[in-house]
């Protein structure tokens, strides 16, 4: 695997296919709550769900590490800080602020401030990790956040701002760039499976109390409620173990713009699954995202093509 990501096409492919399953979660996780009879006041059912779906996530990749990683399964309990660590910041905090901000704001604004992701990852990274930003960076995070407004712009928006809605969908946004540059900077010499699973179980676990505390209603579990639950947390133990193998490769910076796409496969497979409208905004949107990408990886690109002929070593 590792061979095969060292090659940046490769790389990219399996990245946007990461993004592909994170998009597929909306419709998931909607299909789910509609399944359950969860509306959109039953926050504290949400997070329920929630922790049972990360803490079911953190199992199976417990399960792939048998097989795929079985020496390295010792770091669940040995690296236990800062995995805690790393659940609390994705799963535990992260989706306490999404629930209760998707409840409180337009989907255009969410979809806008959660890109806003990408903005913070350039950003820290160039102060955390030493990656430099460059004005290609910024016309590329431009023409991607151009893009994610065009996507939505049916969708309804406006300058108002509270603290329960804008105020914490703009939190966990901050929370998600966060973590990754707490996995690219903490997280050398442990193995991404057991980042995974430590991140999905300990979170996961804590998630599954707050909201069993909090729910004042008894869910009826359904076969395909069931069903649907094994896939969203199928989905967050391959995504989340491919991409902490391709962030130890690359630049946080440089993948962590990938994650734009994340809206667009989550909007074509709503309407695709759930029969919402989808809008020709959505091609270019997409297409202004994608230009994004270009210039990035053409600019990365040139920097080691230099680098190369220099004769200097390549810090990736």
């Amino acid at each position: 695997m590792r061979k095969l990501i060292k090659d940046k096409k490769w790389a990219y492919i399996i990245s946007i296919f990461c993004t592909f399953l994170w998009g597929s979660a909306f419709p998931t996780v909607k299909l789910t709550y509609r399944e359950l009879g969860i509306q959109a006041g039953d926050t504290s059912e949400m997070i329920l769900v929630a922790g049972i779906r990360f803490f079911l996530a953190g199992l199976l990749v417990v399960f792939i590490m048998s097989f795929l990683d079985r020496k390295n399964l010792h770091q669940l309990k040995t690296n236990f800080p800062y995995l805690l660590k790393l659940g609390l910041i994705v799963v535990t905090f992260g989706y306490l602020f999404f629930y209760v901000a998707t409840g409180n704001t337009s989907g255009m604004k969410s979809a806008l401030i959660s890109s806003s992701s990408t903005f913070f990852v350039v950003i820290f990274s160039h102060y955390l990790l030493g990656e430099k930003f460059t004005k290609y960076k910024l016309i590329a995070i431009l023409f991607g956040i151009l893009g994610i407004i065009i996507t939505n712009i049916d969708k309804g928006f406006d300058f108002n701002f509270t603290l329960k809605g804008e105020g914490f969908m703009l939190i966990n946004s901050i929370l998600g760039a966060l973590s990754t540059i707490y996995v690219k900077k903490h997280g050398k010499g442990i193995s991404p499976f057991a980042s995974s699973a430590g991140q999905f179980l300990y979170g996961g676990f804590l998630l599954m109390v707050i909201g069993f505390i909090l729910s004042n209603k008894v869910m009826e579990f359904t076969f395909l409620s069931v069903i649907l639950i094994i896939y969203a947390a199928l989905i967050s133990s391959v995504a989340f173990s491919l991409w902490y193998i391709i962030l130890q490769e690359y630049k946080a910076s440089e993948i962590a713009f990938l994650r734009l796409f994340i809206p667009f496969f989550g909007t074509f497979l709503s309407a695709l699954v759930l029969r919402e409208s989808l809008n020709p905004y959505i091609i270019l949107g997409l297409i202004l995202v994608i230009i994004g990408i270009v210039i990035i990886n053409k600019t990365s690109d040139a920097k080691v093509r230099g680098t190369i002929i220099r004769g200097e070593d390549v810090n990736r």
